[in-house]
């Protein structure tokens, strides 16, 4: 299978939160041979699940480190506050990857 390359532009704060979220271990493998973490995918087929129309339940069995979880979030809310405001525009402050 042959894939295209195509450019799309992001804030710099979305990058931000997809690089944080990417070595934070969402994704697991070599360079080649990229999977998503297997802990992680049981959230991924719940958000599917919501996609199509249907309800899901998660708990939280364990929580995790306070002060990374504020890291995370505050770099979602950040994202989408860029997002938004660059929304329908392709401003100075975007990143072409």
């Amino acid at each position: 299978m042959t894939s295209t390359v195509v450019p799309i532009y992001v804030t710099a704060d979305a990058l931000a939160y997809i690089q944080a979220l990417l070595n934070g271990g969402l994704m697991r493998g070599t360079a080649k041979k990229k999977i998503v973490n297997p802990k992680l995918k049981p959230l991924i087929d719940a958000v599917y699940q919501v996609l199509a129309g249907g309800t899901v339940r998660v708990a939280v069995i364990k929580p995790g480190d306070p002060g990374q979880l504020k890291t995370y979030r505050t770099l979602h809310a950040t994202s989408l506050d860029s997002i938004n405001e660059i929304s329908g525009t392709q401003p100075k402050n975007t990143v072409k990857i």
